[in-house]
């Protein structure tokens, strides 16, 4: 970064750095300006569009591991998790005990990581879902739950 200290004079310098640099005053008591204002009346659907993009993820898990379970005894961790996905898809998807359901979707997530031959999904798609299981955890359910709001 340029220093004015360096290549001016201590009397010029006053007058140069207020030109370079903002009154950190000036700038504390601006309102921040936002690029699409428009768009602010859907802050409120955010958690619901969150929740329903981590229920479809939740949905084509649990889809995904029911379908290669195997109907033999070896195979039952994997009709466990099928079948937590499942209940935590349709929990997040209707809204009910996001928070709760988050919870255990974040439980399930960080089992994946642990678990190499269970993951359904790319390990980054896992650290997405991770975050968005956290925002539920974090926000709540949002519109169109059964869930009480905060």
């Amino acid at each position: 970064m340029f220093d004015v200290t360096k290549y001016t004079n201590p009397a010029i310098n006053r007058k140069v750095r207020w030109l370079i640099y903002p009154s950190i005053k000036e700038c504390y008591n601006m309102r921040m300006l936002n690029v699409f204002p428009e768009l602010l009346f859907l802050a409120p659907i955010a958690a619901l569009l969150i929740r329903a993009a981590t229920a479809s993820f939740f949905i084509l898990a649990g889809i995904t591991h029911w379908k290669y379970s195997d109907n033999t005894s070896d195979n039952t961790v994997g009709k466990i998790f099928a079948a937590m996905e499942t209940a935590v898809a349709i929990a997040l998807a209707v809204g009910f005990y996001t928070q709760i359901a988050a919870l255990i979707a974040a439980c399930v997530i960080v089992a994946w990581f642990f678990m190499k031959d269970m993951r359904p999904l790319p390990m980054s798609t896992m650290l997405l879902l991770l975050v968005t299981s956290f925002s539920l955890i974090l926000t709540g359910s949002g519109p169109i739950s059964f869930d009480l709001p905060l």
